[in-house]
């Protein structure tokens, strides 16, 4: 767990896994914590990979997958970006709830997001939740040249100018 005093973080060709959640960062008093994940592999974890609550998240070239609930959770005046990474889950193990990929207020505003040339995709046909109304989601999450998993019929923030060249329907068959 990173705090809220830690500062200048960075994983470079970290493999985490079979942890309860692999990474975790919560903001606090003392301000917000920050993260550089470059080419590491985060997965089978029983509860998530990545838990980020007002934190700064930088990702590059990295994998977060297999995880008993979200994959990735992002919550409370976050920012996160994605480049070239893939976030997946399959959950053989029990019957999965959680979306692999959330973003949600907790308390706080919504993160800001950026996907880029990035996938989200798992098993559930809707992978990425974002808790907040559609007007809030087209100010605050963006993606480009990307593969979401989504349930177009219930999202109405996927059709939208901050969403280009998203592919949202199919199955990435090389993940």
């Amino acid at each position: 767990t990173f705090l809220d005093c830690s500062r200048n973080n960075t994983f470079d060709y970290t493999d985490i896994r079979n942890a309860e959640t692999a990474v975790k960062l919560r903001s606090g008093i003392s301000g917000s914590p920050d993260l550089e994940i470059l080419s590491s592999k985060l997965m089978h974890n029983s509860v998530g990979s990545l838990d980020a609550e007002g934190s700064y998240i930088f990702a590059v070239n990295s994998v977060f997958a297999h995880s008993g609930f979200s994959t990735v959770r992002l919550s409370g005046s976050s920012s996160c970006i994605l480049i070239h990474c893939t976030v997946e889950n399959h959950w053989d193990y029990d019957f999965r709830t959680a979306p692999a990929f959330y973003i949600g207020k907790n308390g706080g505003s919504l993160p800001v997001v950026t996907i880029k040339n990035s996938i989200i995709a798992g098993s559930m046909k809707n992978e990425m939740s974002v808790d907040a109304g559609d007007e809030e989601v087209l100010t605050k999450i963006y993606a480009d040249s990307s593969f979401i998993t989504i349930a177009t019929i219930s999202s109405g923030w996927w059709n939208h100018h901050a969403f280009t060249t998203v592919q949202v329907k199919g199955d990435p068959l090389f993940i």
